[in-house]
């Protein structure tokens, strides 16, 4: 799958900008000077010259609209320790000889989240499907099986709103019987409280799913309560045998971390038993879930 080039040499923005800084200032005192000399100012000398600075006006709204663009989804974009820290040293007293590569560096982070989820840091869907039809194109090569595990985390939505809780929004902790928390949301902050809770929550079973997978299967963000996994070379009956592995790590997972387990629906699918490419596949193991 090609990844959108994205750079400050891409973008063309030097060359776009000492266009724009002749167009404003160079051709404009150029053209003056010429009918200074001739003692004489034309109408038409004026227009030109009103036409060309407009133009260079353009170009500098064009550039930094792409700069603009750029710093908004870098401003979303999930950001680790060692990238902040590049950030960091590249400022200060050269600030202005690092700017090129300052720029390259956001632009490189804006280009990854083409193809990663920003909350979890899995593949988005798009780029899931990719990787899927690529496996499945692989596995007939080679005559392989292809296996597709779908996981849904059921009342997501409601942790995330605060109705329901992966434990106490209050407390911070289960409740004594064990069992979900329901609640009502009464506050502007206790609802910020309940989406960080519900992320939170998201995060760790995703880490748990991860931790019992192996490292050449690909994980990928399907839904917003739906991750996906492709299980290389693997059949239904050993898709089954990795769910029964997933719910005993996340019962142990969640039950060490003070955690409700999450109440999570699998689903399996097999090429080319129940689908001949990536969008059958999916939707199989969709329509499980759906039953």
């Amino acid at each position: 799958m090609k990844k959108t080039e994205f750079s400050l040499k891409g973008l063309r923005l030097k060359r776009r900008m000492w266009v724009a800084v002749s167009l404003i200032t160079l051709l404009p005192l150029m053209i003056l000077v010429h009918y200074f000399v001739s003692f004489y100012v034309s109408i038409f000398a004026i227009f030109i010259i009103a036409v060309i600075v407009f133009l260079g006006w353009w170009i500098v709204f064009e550039v930094f609209s792409s700069i603009i663009k750029i710093h908004t989804k870098f401003q979303k974009a999930p950001w680790q320790a060692k990238e902040k820290e590049a950030l960091e040293a590249k400022g200060g007293e050269n600030e202005a000889e690092n700017l090129g590569e300052i720029f390259n560096l956001l632009t490189k982070k804006v280009g990854d989240l083409e193809i990663i989820d920003p909350l979890t840091g899995l593949y988005n869907e798009k780029v899931f499907l990719a990787k899927l039809e690529e496996e499945i194109k692989r596995a007939t090569v080679y005559q392989r099986p292809c296996g597709l595990l779908a996981a849904e985390i059921n009342n997501y939505k409601a942790y995330e709103e605060g109705t329901e809780a992966p434990f106490d929004c209050a407390q911070g902790k289960q409740n004594s019987k064990g069992t979900k928390v329901k609640r009502k949301i009464e506050y502007a902050h206790e609802e910020d409280k309940a989406v960080a809770q519900g992320e939170k929550f998201l995060k760790k079973t995703i880490e748990v799913l991860k931790d019992n997978v192996r490292d050449i299967d690909i994980l990928g963000r399907i839904q917003d309560n739906k991750i996906g996994i492709i299980l290389i070379e693997r059949n239904k009956r050993q898709c089954l045998e990795t769910v029964r592995k997933l719910k005993e790590a996340l019962s142990i997972g969640f039950k060490d971390s003070g955690q409700l387990t999450p109440q999570i629906s699998f689903a399996v699918a097999e090429n080319p038993l129940d689908g001949k490419n990536a969008a059958q596949l999916l939707e199989a193991a969709r329509a499980q879930l759906n039953q």
